[in-house]
């Protein structure tokens, strides 16, 4: 078993909200300061989708809309009294119901509620959920999409972490998941302001790899209840516990092949150009890079969390990918200590060390000339009556206000904190 997770919230008590349901249309609002207005129109066709898509994908693009900064969508989530039932006693398993968003009703998808450590909450409060598309209906998608995530930010003060990281990603060159907003509702009541995050799958390769049938696994902590759980790295102990999320089991082999190069050059003066032959070393650096900028305290860089490993057919290298980035922004996160063991064994490589610095200097460069607060601006408009609103919300408007102009000022002193750690 593994030790206890080194997280700030651990503790957090678990309180139902019990505020009453409130009506939401759109993202206006009258005098009374009720929201007003029409929900789901269609965004922008000039505005941005946070994402650069691989060439012949247009049904991937298809999703584009659902990730837009103009609009707040419309979701809610219809189900019997006896799923409901099995998600309170059962909340990881799958239970039948029937999703409407915007105008549209897809019809029998899956559903079950998202979370562990830190982010759980039950239906009694504000929970998050997976939306499985064509878990019941073979092929079902909506708008392409086979699965789709709805986040509750009850560890995110300021609603707009998610989508400010991932953008911090894209700009290091990262695949990283598209964010937008949406109004839940589940059987009629309102649970309020979530995160429309997408998922990692086939559909997310095929948008983001010109081959996109190599393996994908979850490097999330494999948990065994309670505060029990072990964090996955390259190591023998453990490689045999990541979950292969797509592709072909091939009996871990090729995380198996990582695991056994790290073993053979950690520490050593052949690290980078053992690792090199079965990672993708660049990516892990710009990964690592951006963990830092973002200062994502909960992921693989710095608590070996929250990532994916894919095995890119087309150069036969594992990428990582950044995922759940709620704890970013964070300035107690130990920049200059990293704990996953690919990055500890880049800081002790001299060369590989050396790209990181650089990729560190080039991520601050692209920041100043990016749309980052732009972004900020958009996200701060759009979703300011909703956080009024939300009757499950974990923080004040007041307070996720206060949160998001700290956030502005990351973006603006970033730059002068990685000068000071790293003499870049």
């Amino acid at each position: 078993m593994g030790a206890m997770l080194r997280h700030p919230l651990v503790a957090l008590a678990l309180v139902a909200c019990s505020a009453p349901n409130i009506v939401l249309e759109g993202p206006g609002e009258d005098d009374t300061g009720q929201v007003t207005g029409e929900t789901g129109a269609p965004p922008d066709e000039t505005g941005d989708t946070g994402l650069e898509h691989i060439p012949g994908t247009s049904a991937y693009t298809q999703s584009d809309p659902l990730f837009q900064l103009d609009v707040v969508h419309a979701v809610e989530i219809t189900m019997g009294s006896a799923a409901m039932d099995s998600l309170r006693s059962d909340p990881f398993t799958y239970v039948h119901a029937d999703l409407s968003f915007d105008d549209d009703l897809v019809s029998d998808v899956g559903v079950r509620i998202k979370g562990r450590i830190g982010s759980y909450r039950d239906l009694s409060q504000k929970s998050a959920f997976k939306i499985d598309f064509n878990r019941y209906v073979d092929s079902q998608t909506y708008r392409a999409l086979e699965k789709l995530n709805l986040n509750s930010m009850v560890q995110d003060n300021a609603q707009v972490h998610e989508r400010i990281a991932y953008g911090l990603y894209r700009l290091a060159g990262l695949p990283a998941p598209r964010v937008g907003y949406a109004w839940v509702k589940v059987n009629g009541a309102d649970f309020g302001l979530y995160t429309l995050v997408e998922a990692y799958d086939d559909v997310f390769l095929k948008g983001r790899y010109a081959e996109p049938d190599g393996n994908l696994y979850d490097g999330d902590y494999v948990w065994y209840g309670e505060y029990e759980y072990d964090k996955l790295d390259f190591v023998a102990s453990l490689q045999d516990m990541y979950v292969l999320d797509e592709g072909q089991d091939v009996g871990h082999a090729d995380i198996h092949a990582v695991t056994q190069a790290l073993a053979a050059s950690y520490g050593g003066a052949s690290f980078d150009e053992t690792m090199s032959a079965v990672v993708d070393m660049d990516q892990l650096i710009q990964m690592w890079a951006a963990d830092t900028w973002v200062g994502h305290y909960d992921s693989y860089s710095f608590n070996q969390n929250n990532y994916r490993v894919y095995f890119d057919p087309q150069d036969g290298l594992a990428d990582l990918l950044p995922w759940d980035p709620d704890w970013a922004f964070y300035d107690d996160t130990p920049i200059t200590t990293p704990s996953g063991y690919l990055a500890l064994g880049c800081q002790a490589d001299p060369s590989c060390y050396q790209a990181f610095l650089v990729a560190l200097g080039e991520l601050c460069a692209a920041v100043q000339g990016s749309d980052l607060e732009e972004q900020l601006d958009q996200a701060q408009a759009l979703i300011a009556p909703y956080v009024r609103a939300d009757p499950r919300k974990e923080t004040t408007a007041e307070s996720a206000a206060a949160y998001q102009e700290a956030v502005r000022a990351w973006l603006y002193r970033r730059r002068g904190t990685m000068e000071a750690y790293f003499g870049i």
